[in-house]
């Protein structure tokens, strides 16, 4: 006779199996917004998928609302509506999951969309330009630079001759709205 998965202890569970149980949790509660921290890291793709439809009908049939932090872009575009990009613990550009995945106007939201392309083999879109990764070597992460944090990486901040407006701790670059709820810190928002 197979045993219920109601007498299973956590060990016992799939990782997929795990994440539903933590979605449950949260549900029983009665909670409308849930914090999901990697809901899908460490699941095998048929999983993954499994959790983001779940986490998708859920938003849909009981109106929730996600804070949605993942490193997967893929899951990002298919489950948020409005996606901010961190670098080194700071917001550099916000807005509609669609527009920033299509048309990102900060160098390093352009590189990580650009990778994932890269990632699937498919060809760079055409009304995005290719953008090199600038020099991503050693980097002291407790000791980020004045200014913008992402300029010691960025391609643009090189093509412009290294500006000081760049790494001036009087100038570190605030979110700008560009319209349509899209905002970018970038003293060279790319066009």
């Amino acid at each position: 006779m197979k045993k219920s998965k109601l007498s299973s202890l956590p060990g016992e569970l799939s990782g997929g199996e795990k994440r539903r149980v933590g979605i449950a949790r949260t549900l029983a509660v009665g909670a409308r917004f849930i914090v999901a921290d990697e809901p899908t890291s460490a699941l095998d793709v048929s999983i993954q998928a499994q959790v983001v439809n779940l986490l998708r009908d859920l938003q849909r049939q009981l109106g929730l609302s996600y804070l949605f932090i993942s490193h997967d872009l893929e899951v990002v575009q298919l489950v948020s509506h409005k996606v901010a990009v961190m670098y080194l613990g700071k917001i550099v550009e916000v807005g509609l999951a669609d527009r920033i995945a299509g048309a990102g106007r900060h160098p390093y939201t352009r590189i990580l969309w650009s990778a994932l392309v890269e990632k699937k083999g498919a060809e760079p879109s055409r009304s995005r330009p290719a953008m090199s990764r600038g020099a991503w070597g050693v980097f002291d992460f407790e000791q980020p630079v004045h200014g913008c944090r992402f300029a010691p990486r960025c391609p643009v901040y090189e093509a412009q001759g290294r500006p000081a407006v760049c790494t001036d701790a009087a100038t570190e670059p605030e979110l700008r709205d560009l319209g349509g709820g899209h905002h970018v810190a970038c003293h060279f928002p790319l066009g």
